[in-house]
């Protein structure tokens, strides 16, 4: 059930200005689903069987639950990611999203999951370009966002690879800081035409926009 009011306020998060009427359930349904009678949220079999053979099927909220049900199941982690938020936002501001339409929202929904699978995989093996990284924005975060975000696409593992990876983008918020004092001493060489050859300087002044390598 905490998945289901997960979803709910994530949507809202999500669509903060938007109406979502036939696709959201009812407020006073989930803030009183507890005072429901049993056969009110679960199927109860004719022939009765022993409590161990037992498997409740959920009737409540069965509509939410089955049209989103890609989402619902990992909605923490969803939640938790910066980087799924940001897919969402994009692909929702590629549409004029008219949140009554529930086929529409769950399309968009299940693009920007596909996208952050892949995205998560990428970020797993490394196999995960500069352009990328900076796309969604991962250069800028702290060392602990950076952690919750990995455990967060990581499905909450705590792996290896996730420090790792943290390393790896600590040298490359390094190397980017040693790119703008670069430009900028560059910068400063073609106002007052300084002597010497900053070949070196050039190279890395220009090497971010040149670089399409992985970080693995």
């Amino acid at each position: 059930m905490f998945e289901i009011l997960h979803t709910k306020y994530l949507f809202s998060s999500f669509f903060p200005e938007k109406k979502m009427k036939r696709m959201i359930v009812d407020e006073r349904e989930l803030q009183n689903w507890r005072l429901l009678k049993i056969n009110e949220v679960c199927l109860i079999p004719e022939d009765t069987v022993g409590c161990q053979q037992y498997k409740p099927e959920i009737t409540i909220f069965r509509d939410l639950l089955s049209k989103f049900d890609f989402l619902v199941k990992n909605i923490f982690f969803y939640d938790e990611s910066k980087s799924f938020h940001k897919i969402l936002e994009m692909k929702a501001n590629k549409k004029n999203l008219d949140t009554e339409d529930e086929d529409l929202v769950q399309n968009i929904l299940k693009s920007a999951k596909n996208i952050w699978d892949e995205l998560c995989n990428k970020m797993k093996t490394g196999y995960i370009s500069i352009y990328e990284i900076e796309k969604y924005r991962f250069n800028i975060f702290s060392d602990e966002e950076l952690y919750k975000e990995l455990v967060a696409m990581n499905r909450g593992g705590k792996e290896d690879w996730i420090k790792e990876r943290i390393t790896q983008l600590q040298r490359f918020r390094m190397f980017t800081k040693t790119v703008t004092v670069a430009k900028l001493f560059l910068d400063v060489n073609k106002r007052y035409n300084f002597d010497g050859s900053f070949r070196n300087l050039e190279i890395i002044a220009n090497s971010v926009s040149a670089i399409v390598f992985l970080i693995c």
